[in-house]
C-alpha cells in the first residue's frame, strides 16, 4: 500500500494562488454527491451536486411523433421529404412537414428535464487568499490561508461533507449554506431555510407533472464546538466561536426515501454515534482500496497525472446503487445543462465507463448497466412500434424517473442505427473481462440477445437480395437526404451490429439458450453488407455512410470498424486493415466527439505516432485539475464552456492500450511505449479476467505476473524469446503457437513469465 500511496499522491494537486474559473476547481465527490470547489479571494465556494437531483419534468404533450418505418419510407421515398441543416425554415413553411421535422421538438425547448445544483457552501475570508491541496489518495482537499485551514471531504459511503476548521482568529470566517433562487424556471419556489437549535435546514422543493412526481432535497448543516447562526436571505451563516471547530453539511433527497429532513439529520446523527474518527477511517480505507486495484506509472508524469485523476473524478462521479451520472455527472454548475444534461446513446453515456475495464474498476459501471437495463421495456416499445420490428431499440436520448418512461425521439438523429448496439456492448465487454456467467445470465443476455433480434428483424425486411442496413443516419452527418441517398449502410451500424451479434451467438452458447435463435443471428451477420469506402488521392478510406465523400466529421464514424466496433475482419483481412490505417491516418473531425475514439484505434492498430499524438491531443485538452475539454482549449470552443463532460473521464483507456493490449484475445505487452520510455503496471485487466503485471525499459518486457481469477486459457504474446513460466512459483510446461504463449490456467494461480537469460 505504501507503493501506490506515493505513487497515486505525486499527482496531488496543489494551486498556490485563488481559482478564478470554476471549471479549474478542486474537485470532490462520492460517486453520488459531488463538489466544486473554487475561489479563495476573499471567499471560496464549494458547490454541491448530487446525481439524484433533477427537475425531471417532462412535457412531450405537444411533440410531433416519432414516425413508424413504413411511413417513413414512404414519406422520403414518394414524397421527397428531407430533413438537412435548414429543416427547421421548411418545416415553418409546410404545416404537413411539421410531424417530420428534426432535432428539437417543443419539449426540447424547455428549461426541463436537467440536472440541478443543490446549493453552496461558502466559506466567508475577507482579506484572506487561500492556497488549495486536493490529495486525490485520500479524496481529501485542505484549504489554507494565514490564520485559518479548512480540512474538506465528501464521506466516501454517506452523503457528508466535513469540513474541520482550524483559525486563530474565529472572526475573520463565517461558513455559510447558500441556494439562490432558479434562475430558468420561475415556477420553481424559492428555497426555505430554518434554523433549528443546532442544525440549519435548507430545503428546495420542484414541482412534479404527469411523468414524474413532486420532489425535494434537504440540505443540514451542523456543527462540533461553539458556533452561531445567523440567517439572512437565502443563506444561513455559521460563526465559529472557537479555533477549532468541526461543521457538518449533509444532504438527502425525496429519491432517497421518504423524510428528506429526517434522512439529513440521520445522517449527521450516524456521525455523532459512531465517531467522526471511525467516519474518517471508513472513508480512507474506500479510497486506499481503490487506488490498490490497480495502478500504472511511466516517464511521462504528465500523462500519468491525466490517468489517476481521470480514474479519480470518474469515482466521484459514479457509485454502485446509485443514479447513473449523465453527461455532467455531479459536478453541476448551472441550473440549465447543456443537452439537458441527458442520457445520450450516441457514445456518450458509454464512452464514460470505457475505462473500467481495463482499469480493473469495474464496479464503477453497475450504475450504467442497471439504468440502462430498466429502458429495456421502453427500447422493445420503440423497437415495436416505431421501427416495426422486434427486439429492442434504444432512444438517442434518455432521462431518468419518469413513470412510464416517455420517450424523446426526433426523427433526425433518432434514426441512427447504432443507438441500440453501442447501448448494449459495455454488458458485453463486463462480461468478457470478468467471465461473470451471473452478469451475463441477469443483465447482459437480455439486452443483447433483444438487439440482436432488432438487427434480424430490420434486415429481414429488405426485399430478397437486398442486404442494405437502412434507413439510418449518420451520428452526426448528413440528415435525411433524397431518396435516402446517403442514409444506407453507416459504418458504425454495420461494426456494432457486427459486435452485437457475434456476442449474442456466443452469449446465447455459454448459457445454453436460445440456440434456435443462432441460426438467425450467423445469418444476419452474413448479411450485413460491407463497409462503404471512397478512393482519394491517398488511397482507399472508409467513409460513414454508402455514397458519401469523406468531410469533416463530428463522430469518427468511418473509424468505428477498428474502435470501437472491434472488428476482427479488419484486422484477418489485409485489404480492410490497409483501409482502415488509410482512414485513421487522414480522418478529419471537429475535435468534439472524437479523442478517446481516435486515440484507441491508433493504438490498436500500432500506428508509428501514436504516442505522441496521443500526448499532444490530451495535454491540449487537459484544464489545470487535469479534466479534459471536449475540444482543445485553444483557441477557445465554447463547448467547453458547459462544465465537466463525463465521457472524457474515459482517458485511462487511452494509455492502458498503450501499456497492454488484449481485445482479440492475446494478451500484448507495451504495443505503443516509445523504446526509451520506462513503464510498469499493476493490475490492469484483460479478457478473460485476468490481472497482468509487468514492466518495461529500454524496448524489453521485463518479468510479468497474470493472477487467473477464473480461470481458463491464457495467450500471451511471447515478448522474452526464451521464457521460463512458473504457476504459483513451480516451473510449467506451456504450448506455444507461432509467437503465442498458450496456457490452460486455474483459478486463483498466479502465472510468472521470466526471460531466461542467456550466458
Amino acid at each position: 500500500m505504501e507503493e501506490v500511496k506515493q505513487i497515486v499522491s505525486f499527482h496531488n494537486l496543489r494551486y498556490e494562488k485563488p481559482v478564478e474559473n470554476p471549471l479549474d476547481g478542486l474537485l470532490l465527490g462520492n460517486g453520488d454527491v459531488g463538489l466544486v470547489v473554487w475561489g479563495g479571494d476573499g471567499e471560496t465556494r464549494m458547490r454541491i451536486g448530487k446525481n439524484d437531483v433533477w427537475d425531471a419534468r417532462f412535457d412531450n404533450s405537444k411533440d410531433p411523433p416519432f414516425i413508424p418505418l413504413s411511413k417513413f419510407k414512404e414519406a422520403v421515398m414518394e414524397k421527397g421529404w428531407t430533413i438537412d441543416e435548414a429543416y427547421r425554415s421548411k418545416a415553418e413553411k409546410d404545416a404537413d412537414r411539421l410531424v417530420f421535422y428534426g432535432s428539437h421538438p417543443p419539449s426540447y425547448e424547455k428549461p426541463y428535464p436537467t440536472p440541478k445544483p443543490c446549493g453552496d457552501i461558502v466559506i466567508s475570508h475577507p482579506g484572506l487568499k487561500t492556497c488549495f491541496e486536493l490529495n486525490i489518495y485520500d479524496a481529501t482537499l485542505r484549504i489554507k490561508s494565514g490564520p485559518f485551514a479548512v480540512n474538506a471531504y465528501v464521506a466516501a459511503n454517506d452523503n457528508l461533507i466535513v469540513l474541520n476548521v482550524s483559525c486563530r482568529e474565529p472572526d475573520r470566517i463565517k461558513i455559510g449554506l447558500h441556494r439562490w433562487r432558479d434562475t430558468v424556471s420561475p415556477e420553481i419556489p424559492p428555497p426555505r431555510i430554518e434554523v433549528d437549535g443546532r442544525y440549519a435546514f435548507l430545503e428546495q422543493r420542484f414541482p412534479g407533472d404527469e411523468e414524474v412526481e413532486e420532489f425535494s432535497y434537504v440540505i443540514a448543516m451542523s456543527y462540533v464546538g461553539d458556533a452561531k447562526f445567523e440567517v439572512e436571505e437565502n443563506t444561513i451563516w455559521l460563526h465559529p466561536q472557537e479555533e477549532e471547530s468541526t461543521v457538518y453539511v449533509s444532504i438527502f433527497s425525496s429519491r432517497d426515501g421518504y423524510n428528506p429532513r429526517e434522512g439529513a439529520v440521520a445522517i449527521i446523527e450516524k456521525v455523532e454515534e459512531l465517531g467522526l474518527g471511525c467516519i474518517t477511517n471508513m472513508h480512507l480505507k474506500r479510497w486506499h482500496d481503490f487506488w490498490a486495484q490497480g495502478y500504472i506509472e511511466i516517464d511521462d508524469k504528465e500523462l500519468e497525472a491525466l490517468w489517476y485523476r481521470s480514474l479519480y473524478y470518474l469515482a466521484c462521479n459514479s457509485r454502485r446503487g446509485k443514479q447513473c451520472p449523465a453527461l455532467f455527472g455531479n459536478f453541476i454548475l448551472f441550473d440549465s445543462a447543456a443537452w439537458h444534461g441527458d442520457y445520450h446513446y450516441n457514445y456518450n453515456i458509454e464512452q464514460t465507463f470505457w475505462a473500467v475495464y481495463s482499469s480493473n474498476r469495474l464496479d464503477l459501471a453497475e450504475p450504467y448497466y442497471r439504468f440502462t437495463l430498466s429502458l429495456l421495456p421502453l427500447a422493445r416499445e420503440i423497437a415495436r412500434k416505431g421501427w416495426e420490428c422486434e427486439g429492442a431499440f434504444y432512444p438517442l436520448v434518455a432521462f431518468p424517473y419518469q413513470k412510464r418512461r416517455s420517450f424523446w425521439l426526433d426523427n433526425l438523429w433518432s434514426r441512427s442505427l447504432c443507438l441500440p448496439a453501442w447501448a448494449a456492448q459495455n454488458f458485453w465487454w463486463h462480461f468478457l473481462f470478468t467471465k461473470d456467467v451471473e452478469f451475463l445470465k441477469l443483465m447482459a443476455y437480455p439486452i443483447i440477445r433483444d438487439v440482436a433480434d432488432f438487427y434480424s428483424s430490420l434486415i429481414e425486411k429488405n426485399p430478397k437480395g437486398v442486404n442494405d442496413l437502412y434507413p439510418t443516419v449518420s451520428p452526426e452527418h448528413w440528415g435525411v437526404t433524397k431518396q435516402f441517398r446517403r442514409n444506407k449502410n453507416c459504418t458504425v451500424d454495420i461494426a456494432l451490429a457486427k459486435f452485437i451479434l457475434r456476442a449474442a451467438i456466443k452469449a446465447s452458447q455459454v448459457l445454453g439458450v436460445d440456440l434456435d435463435k443462432t441460426l438467425r443471428w450467423k445469418n444476419t451477420l452474413k448479411r450485413l453488407p460491407p463497409y462503404p469506402t471512397c478512393n482519394t488521392g491517398k488511397g482507399e478510406v472508409f467513409v460513414d455512410v454508402e455514397g458519401a465523400p469523406p468531410i469533416t466529421y463530428n463522430i469518427p464514424v468511418p473509424i468505428t470498424p477498428v474502435f470501437p466496433g472491434e472488428d476482427e475482419d479488419v484486422f484477418r483481412e489485409q485489404r480492410l486493415y490497409k483501409i482502415a490505417k488509410k482512414t485513421v491516418e487522414n480522418i478529419r473531425t471537429n475535435g468534439n466527439n472524437s479523442f478517446i475514439m481516435l486515440a484507441v484505434a491508433r493504438a490498436r492498430l500500432r500506428l508509428k505516432d501514436t504516442y505522441r499524438w496521443i500526448r499532444e491531443e490530451a495535454l491540449a485538452r487537459a484544464r489545470k485539475n487535469s479534466t479534459l475539454g471536449i475540444n482543445r482549449l485553444k483557441p477557445h470552443n465554447p463547448f467547453n464552456d458547459y462544465g465537466f463532460y463525463t465521457e472524457m473521464y474515459a482517458f485511462p483507456i487511452v494509455i492502458n492500450e498503450m501499456l497492454m493490449q488484449s481485445w482479440n484475445g492475446i494478451i500484448t505487452l507495451f504495443p505503443c511505449i516509445p523504446h526509451a520510455m520506462k513503464a510498469r503496471f499493476h493490475n490492469l485487466r484483460a479478457l478473460g479476467g485476468f490481472l497482468v503485471s509487468s514492466s518495461h525499459e529500454n524496448g524489453e518486457v521485463g518479468e510479468t505476473r497474470i493472477l487467473s481469477t477464473v480461470g481458463g486459457v491464457l495467450r500471451v504474446f511471447n515478448h522474452w524469446g526464451k521464457v521460463d513460466v512458473f504457476e504459483n512459483g513451480t516451473p510449467i510446461d506451456y504450448l506455444e503457437e507461432g509467437s503465442v504463449i498458450k496456457i490452460r490456467t486455474r483459478p486463483g494461480r498466479e502465472y510468472v513469465f521470466k526471460k531466461v537469460k542467456v550466458t
